[in-house]
């Protein structure tokens, strides 16, 4: 959630630091419940977030995204 302390990219990162998970998943979409500008923001600072954790994780990292878009 928008303002939560802990990003998704953060909470995967601890995920990510555990081991007993073998690799990482993660689904990049989600129901837009802001604005478009407001839900662009908030993706774009995940995928940084997440591209970053790719970058520093030994384990296999796969991004879910969905064929069908927010309905902006």
């Amino acid at each position: 959630m928008m303002g939560d302390p802990l990003s998704p990219p953060d909470v995967f990162s601890i995920i990510a630091r555990n081991p007993v998970f073998d690799f990482i998943v993660a689904d990049a979409e989600e129901d837009p419940p802001f604005g478009k500008e407001a839900f662009i923001s908030h993706l774009t600072e995940d995928m940084q977030g997440y591209v970053k954790l790719s970058k520093d994780c030994d384990k296999p990292f796969l991004m879910v995204f969905l064929t069908n878009g927010p309905p902006y």
